[in-house]
């Protein structure tokens, strides 16, 4: 045992990207809400993207760790410190035996993600933090660039996109919607203007997937997330495209959320330019981590 929970979070949970291919057997790939956060803490302390980590949502929990380890913390801002010292996002930091992290304010975002090297099954590196005069070791990832708050989260058209009134259409693109106190890790609730379709929409249920945006009989809508069901009876009127996701996942209750449509180019475009930014960051927080080991001998 590695992590003692001091006193337990509100939704605290372990997942890591997702296990895809079996949504056909009814099988939801799960997973982390923001998987570009959970990759890049993952990057931070040297391990595969798809390494599990502790997702927490606020108010979170306090852990005690009686093993030294190296981790980074990375998504939503909680106000994290060890001992009174503050410890930043997208920073790789040392934790020795006894440390206790935990989260005092949110500041903003819904979810914050922790990383330790090796996975949660964690490699000691005594030697090493023991000769290190810092709490946090010496590079920062920036990723602003990331998380478009002030730009409206990119749409496909979805296969029932044809079935919305025009009126219905205008104001999906240029009215404001808010995310629901009611949403969860399975689906937001979305709150705004009342959308219709032209006539009575009567469909099998059909395939789903996160982001697919449904338009319920009330007229709300439903935008599903990590733990989305496989299929579902509600018309698919659109898809949040998978490089405007992370913005979503830290988008918490009432936050507003405006929308646009795009290509299929340009959704292709987005996901390929995040991808490649996401690449060159590992390969470089595993040159600074290689480089800071070497300098005590492991």
């Amino acid at each position: 045992m590695s992590i003692e929970i001091l006193k337990a979070g509100i939704a605290d949970s372990i997942h890591d990207t997702g296990r895809y291919g079996y949504q056909f057997q009814g099988i939801n790939p799960a997973g982390v809400m923001d998987p570009l956060a959970a990759m890049v803490a993952n990057f931070l302390v040297g391990n595969p993207a798809g390494e599990a980590v502790i997702e927490f949502h606020f108010p979170a929990a306090v852990l005690q760790f009686d093993k030294t380890m190296i981790g980074a913390l990375s998504g939503a801002d909680f106000s994290a410190s060890m001992h009174g010292i503050d410890i930043p996002l997208n920073t790789p930091f040392l934790i020795t035996k006894g440390d206790i992290l935990q989260f005092t304010h949110l500041q903003n975002g819904a979810c914050c993600y922790l990383a330790l090297r090796g996975g949660l099954d964690t490699t000691d590196y005594t030697e090493a933090i023991s000769h290190s005069k810092e709490k946090t070791l010496p590079w920062k990832l920036h990723l602003q660039d990331f998380y478009r708050t002030n730009h409206p989260v990119r749409l496909l058209s979805g296969h029932e996109w044809e079935q919305l009134t025009e009126e219905s259409k205008l104001k999906l693109l240029k009215s404001a919607f808010s995310i629901s106190a009611q949403s969860n890790r399975m689906a937001y609730r979305l709150q705004g203007g009342r959308l219709q379709t032209s006539n009575p929409v009567s469909m099998l249920s059909s395939a789903v997937t996160k982001g697919t945006l449904q338009l319920l009989p009330n007229g709300q809508l439903a935008l599903l997330m990590a733990d989305h069901q496989t299929t579902g009876g509600y018309p698919r009127i659109a898809h949040v495209i998978s490089a405007d996701i992370p913005v979503l996942a830290q988008s918490g209750p009432l936050s507003s959320i405006h929308f646009t449509l795009v290509s299929q180019q340009t959704a292709t475009q987005a996901f390929k330019k995040q991808q490649d930014a996401l690449y060159s960051m590992q390969k470089g927080c595993d040159l600074q981590l290689n480089r800071w080991l070497i300098n005590f001998s492991l």
